[in-house]
């Protein structure tokens, strides 16, 4: 699974706002230039190089919620899927209402096959509603719909994937689709169907194409 899928963002260019109010002055700033160059190595794809400076920033301001947030996301892209774990997890204890910390750490839960903890995360995510970052609420409605898909939650996972495309015209759809032939190739054929089903649902406009690939994939299960 591409990492895309795992976490909605990292927190943009910081302020001092972000930082625990009882720093020094001095520090925060020092630990925000350092973030900062952090977010743009990670932005360049040099995540080691990013770790490095996120490293730095939390010596300086270990309440920098932002700074955990973004480790996370980096040690994330580079396989360090426990580190990036407790990273949101101290992100998430620092930053309180902290939507994309809960998000993030959601995607990973999905990723190891921990449903039921992702959809925890995310359904906290979505209740608190604050402090996106570069996430955003409607990414968190797909992604929960894709946790509730894979529990077998095909009404709750219909009504997430609507809401996404109310909040953003971005489309699951292509996410939808990989699943679909996933399971296809895998002769998975009652997955199948159940994924075509959920894409009748949310893209009517489409549901004659996928209506007729339904009746196919349902003559080929019952032989």
């Amino acid at each position: 699974m591409s990492t895309a899928a795992i976490f909605l963002g990292q927190v943009p260019t910081a302020t001092p706002s972000q930082f625990n109010p009882n720093s020094v002055f001095l520090a925060q700033v020092t630990a925000i230039d350092l973030y900062n160059q952090g977010k743009q190595k990670s932005d360049s794809g040099d995540y080691r190089g990013a770790i490095a400076l996120y490293d730095q920033a939390i010596q300086l301001d270990p309440n920098f919620a932002g700074a955990y947030n973004n480790r996370g996301v980096a040690l994330i892209e580079l396989g360090d899927l426990k580190g990036g774990i407790a990273d949101y997890n101290r992100a998430i204890q620092i930053g309180g209402n902290y939507s994309v910390g809960y998000a993030n750490r959601g995607g990973v839960r999905f990723f190891l096959g921990d449903f039921k903890g992702a959809l925890t995360d995310l359904n906290r995510a979505i209740q608190i509603n604050q402090n996106w970052g570069e996430g955003s609420l409607a990414k968190a409605y797909s992604r929960r719909a894709y946790v509730r898909l894979e529990l077998g939650d095909r009404s709750g996972a219909i009504a997430d994937l609507k809401t996404s495309i109310q909040l953003d015209t971005t489309a699951p759809e292509n996410y939808l689709n990989k699943q679909l032939e996933a399971a296809v190739a895998a002769q998975n054929w009652s997955r199948a169907i159940f994924l075509v089903e959920v894409i009748i649902a949310v893209y009517p406009q489409s549901a004659a194409e996928y209506t007729a690939y339904r009746t196919r994939l349902q003559k080929i299960e019952s032989n």
